[in-house]
């Protein structure tokens, strides 16, 4: 199990697996860059515009840059093959297991999925993306493992 290809990139995953895989992890990054810009600029995806609601919005900037960054990493290391996209990949998927749970738990306790806004239904579809997502990809990329780091496994 300690070999690795000829030209030292992943083999084993099909190549329209990737190119999905991949693609909704750059429609990650770019839908995280579109939700920022509108919550700051022009306020479409906000929910509410109280204290409480805006405080623990404007918390998440840096943890969804974090989140977006290692998403495109992920998508082009694994359209690449390179064994980082394990590494990236992982750290994707944790970070939008952690960023959904944490908005669920506030639009729980705040009973905003209550609300029937087409801002409440933006969030809702965010928030399933990235724990049905986040998940998928923990347990894909790690069920395939050797593949993606490149490990022949005869």
């Amino acid at each position: 199990m300690q070999s690795t290809t000829s030209s030292g990139k992943a083999e084993g995953l099909g190549s329209y697996q990737r190119l999905i895989i991949a693609g909704l992890l750059f429609l990650t990054a770019l839908f995280t860059l579109y939700f920022w810009l509108d919550f700051f600029l022009v306020g479409g995806v906000r929910i509410l515009d109280t204290e409480v609601y805006l405080a623990f919005e404007r918390a998440f900037p840096a943890a969804d840059a974090w989140m977006a960054s290692v998403s495109f990493v992920a998508g082009v290391t694994l359209l690449r093959k390179s064994p980082l996209a394990l590494l990236f990949g992982l750290a994707a998927g944790s970070a939008l297991i952690f960023l959904g749970l944490m908005d669920v738990l506030f639009g729980l306790q705040q009973g905003i999925y209550g609300l029937g806004t087409s801002a409440v239904l933006l969030e809702a579809i965010i928030n399933a993306f990235s724990l049905v997502f986040g998940t998928f990809l923990l347990g894909y990329l790690w069920s395939r493992r050797w593949a993606v780091l490149g490990v022949v496994t005869s």
